[in-house]
């Protein structure tokens, strides 16, 4: 909570995390997850669609939907697991706009889909709005 003495921010907690290496073994993997996979294999596909990937990572997901969306913005508050899916991305061939920012202060309505990795679909087709506000009362 805000205020609370001794008590990192979560952006340094994530950064941290990532600079030591503690993604590798804990929740990270260089494919992306199967919620996602079915998703996009399900919908009929997203290839016109701009993605918001919340919370990406070092960006296996983003990377995937990359090859699969429109335009793809992935959002953490690591800057090091961005360089990590920057890597990724290049090594895949395809766009993401990586992005350092709070997923609470993002304008949802600019976004077909939201993706929130590895949990089920957030929100789809102009319905994102409604879906990030229960995301903000998580």
């Amino acid at each position: 909570m805000p205020g609370d003495a001794g008590v990192a921010p979560m952006s340094e907690i994530w950064e941290q995390a990532y600079q030591q290496a503690r993604h590798r073994e804990l929740w990270d993997c260089p494919w992306p997850s199967p919620e996602l996979v079915g998703f996009v294999a399900g919908s009929g596909g997203i290839n016109g669609a701009t993605v918001l990937d919340l919370g990406c990572g070092a960006g296996s997901d983003a990377v995937f939907l990359a090859e699969h969306a429109r335009r793809v913005i992935a959002v953490d508050l690591s800057r090091t697991a961005l360089l990590l899916g920057q890597q990724r991305a290049a090594e895949a061939n395809v766009t993401v706009e990586w992005c350092v920012a709070d997923v609470l202060r993002l304008r949802p309505e600019l976004f077909e889909t939201v993706w929130a990795g590895p949990y089920p679909m957030v929100g789809v087709n102009g319905h994102a709005e409604a879906n990030i506000g229960l995301l903000r009362r998580c």
